[in-house]
């Protein structure tokens, strides 16, 4: 491990686990999440059907205890590009006091001012 690595690894706060499980009454092909600079990606499905088990465990290292997981839902298109279904977000500061955050989250509408595809940098038609 590189200095910078062993670095890093002393100022970490401790590690974030997210669990991408289920997704229902929804086409998704994969999930991204995000936390800070970080960006990971789940399994991509190859058919879209309303219902899907992911089973992904994605892992962050976080330095302290604040900004907002970042949860993306994705629908991937052969033609056309890929499109944003929806997204939540997490604040950190609802899991100080807790070990595990449970539950079904509800997507909200994409923002259209940050809609890119995943893996790449380019932008929606929506946004241009």
């Amino acid at each position: 491990m590189s200095e910078t690595g062993q670095l890093k690894e002393k100022l970490a706060f401790g590690s974030l686990e997210v669990r991408v499980l289920e997704v229902r009454e929804l086409p998704v092909h994969l999930f991204v999440v995000r936390y800070e600079l970080a960006e990971k990606t789940t399994e991509i499905k190859k058919h879209a059907s309303a219902t899907h088990t992911f089973q992904d465990v994605l892992n962050f290292k976080i330095m302290r205890m604040h900004g907002d997981v970042e949860v993306e839902a994705w629908h991937k298109h052969k033609l056309f590009k890929d499109k944003m279904v929806g997204y939540f977000r997490i604040p950190l500061r609802e899991l100080e006091n807790q070990e595990v955050l449970n539950g079904w989250f509800p997507l909200s509408q994409p923002d259209k001012t940050k809609i890119a595809s995943p893996h790449t940098s380019e932008k929606s038609e929506e946004d241009k």
